[in-house]
């Protein structure tokens, strides 16, 4: 830029020194009116005002050089938030997709789990005796076990070949089917026939039982 400058300067310099001595030369006796004298001072002036011009456009140049390098850093920042910003996305969906993922983990053990018997209690009696047994519970009988429904509402579970016996009705009760009350029933074989309430229940037990609430 300021060889540019120099280079103008001079060139400045040599065409009003060309133009001033073929003014010289053109015309009449030196200092005359057709030919009046220039004086160094004023050859000074003008090169000085030429000088100063040239600088204030250099100036001009110099501030726009440094917006421009100021706005291409700029853009470059915001390029690199820009990439940051991404980075991080990213990390977040993968954070969500590692959550989710431990959540369905979590919701498959909490289905096992919620198959799986929240308590057991296995009783032997040797008479009669009235159970009172909480809703959604299995009663599964021993061998030779009797029971009779007093009050509530059950269904019969059977071994998936062979019910339970209403010996009252002279049936065999399959799996769902309602039980009825005061009817006498009799489990055939322990392998996990009974019966299982709908809502809480009174149930007379003769033999062994085991109480599995779901």
């Amino acid at each position: 830029m300021k060889k540019t400058r120099i280079f103008l300067i001079v060139t400045m310099i040599a065409m009003i020194l060309t133009a001033t001595l073929a003014v010289g030369f053109g015309a009449g006796t030196p200092g005359s009116e057709d030919d009046p004298i220039v004086t160094k001072s004023y050859v000074d002036e003008v090169v000085n005002k030429l000088k100063d011009l040239f600088d204030d456009v250099d100036d001009v140049n110099d501030d726009q050089e440094d917006a421009i390098e100021e706005l291409q850093d700029g853009m470059e920042s915001v390029r690199d938030d820009v990439s940051d910003l991404q980075d991080d996305v990213d990390s977040l969906k993968d954070d969500v997709k590692a959550l989710k993922e431990k959540e369905e983990e979590i919701d498959d053990t909490d289905s096992e789990e919620g198959s799986t018997p929240s308590a057991v209690t296995t009783t032997v009696s040797t008479g009669w005796q009235v159970v009172r047994v909480p809703g959604k519970t299995l009663v599964q009988g021993e061998t030779g076990t009797e029971m009779i429904l007093r009050s509530g509402s059950a269904t019969a579970v059977d071994n998936g070949k062979n019910g339970i016996s209403d010996l009252t009705g002279g049936k065999d009760l399959r799996m769902g089917t309602n039980i009825t009350q005061n009817h006498l029933l009799l489990i055939p074989g322990s392998d996990g026939r009974g019966i299982k309430t709908v809502g809480e229940c009174f149930v007379m037990i003769n033999g062994g039982y085991t109480l599995v609430q779901q």
